[in-house]
Order: structure tokens, then sequence, then C-alpha cells
């Protein structure tokens, strides 16, 4: 078998149609039992991983051998490389038309892209409550610090979260519950304090002597 060219000119004894292989890309010579490949292109040829750009590298039957670094070799379009060399590994390029006169291959792949998994929030933990009756009193209680001074209203708000954070202590999670049963006991020393001082003041106006 005499040198064949490779490229995308009509003249090419194989004739790649795709835009990133060169007009005359390569030349291809027997050798032995293998071949000289002459990368004669812009873009050069990898061979096996090595990027061969208008120099010269042995190659043997079933190389990986890429045009412009994607575009494969048609080694079914080389005479009598199979019989020769044997048959090549998938990736070699068996699967393309034995028949066609000119190989067009797949459009070129721009790269492998390897999508990062989705966030997936972890699951909440089985058996997990919310304890409202707590949440409750404990909010009331809060109240209770500021209103407690108005009468009625005060000693309401006061009185509930008292009750709703006592009941909550005996629900999961209770840290708001023991939190509002805490702030209700103080809400009732600050309530004793306030009408203390307010029962004072009024029994000195009662009587200034």
């Amino acid at each position: 078998m005499k040198s064949m060219t490779i490229g995308r000119d009509p003249s090419c004894d194989i004739i790649i149609n795709h835009d990133r292989v060169s007009r005359f890309h390569a030349r291809i010579t027997p050798d032995g039992n293998g071949y000289i490949y002459r990368d004669t292109s812009s873009n050069g040829t990898l061979v096996n991983g090595i990027m061969v750009r208008n120099s010269e590298r042995r190659i043997r039957y079933g190389d990986r051998v890429l045009l412009s670094s994607n575009i494969p070799l048609p080694w079914n379009r080389i005479p009598n490389a199979a019989s020769a060399y044997g048959s090549p590994s998938n990736d070699s390029g068996n699967a393309y038309d034995r028949e066609s006169p000119r190989y067009a291959p797949p459009p070129a792949v721009q790269g492998v892209y390897n999508p990062t998994p989705h966030y997936a929030p972890p699951p909440t933990p089985a058996g997990q409550k919310s304890n409202g009756i707590g949440i409750t009193g404990f909010v009331l209680a809060i109240i209770a610090v500021f209103l407690g001074w108005v009468p009625v209203l005060g000693w309401i708000l006061w009185l509930l979260g008292l009750i709703f954070s006592a009941v909550g202590v005996f629900k999961t999670p209770k840290g708001l519950a023991i939190a509002g049963l805490v702030i209700s006991f103080i809400d009732l020393i600050l309530l004793i304090v306030v009408f203390a001082g307010f029962a004072s003041f009024l029994g000195g106006a009662l009587n200034p002597f």
C-alpha cells in the first residue's frame, strides 16, 4: 500500500468532512507491521494521548488516533489494515460505514460533562416533633413581661403563659417551655413588686399624716 493522505480536500485519499480537520491534515505510510503517521495540520493529532503537530509518529492498527484531538482516524478506510494487523478495539473506528466512499464522522464532542450532584438536604430525623404548647407559653410569658402592669389583660397573659409553659414541660422538646415557666415566675415577682409599690403609694396618698 502506498502512502495515503487524510483531510478535507477532495484530492485526499481519505476525505473527512469535518470543519476541524485541515484540508491536508496528515499522511499515513505503511512501515513494517505498523505505519508512519505524519501530521501536516495546524490543529495537530492526538496519538494515544500525545499531541503530534507537524511531525511524525509510529502507530499500529487500533491505536487511538484523534485528528484535531477529537476526530477518530477511520481505520476501516485504510486498505488491508484489519487483515494485516488484527481487529481494532471498540473505540478505534470499526463502527463506521465501510461501504461509504467518504468518511463523515459525527459532530465533535466538546469535552465530557460530569454534573455535580444536586444538593439534597439531610432528612429530618424520624420522630422529631414541635412543642407547640411550650412555644405558646414562652411567647405569652414574654408578652406578659411588657404588659403585666396592665390590669386584667396583663394578669390574663401571665396566667396563660404560666399554664401553657407548665403543660409544655411534659412534652418534647421542652426547652422553650422551661424558659416560659421561668419567665412566668419572673413576671409574678415583677407583678408583686409593682402592686406592692402601687399599694404603698396609694396608702401614703390616702393617709398623708
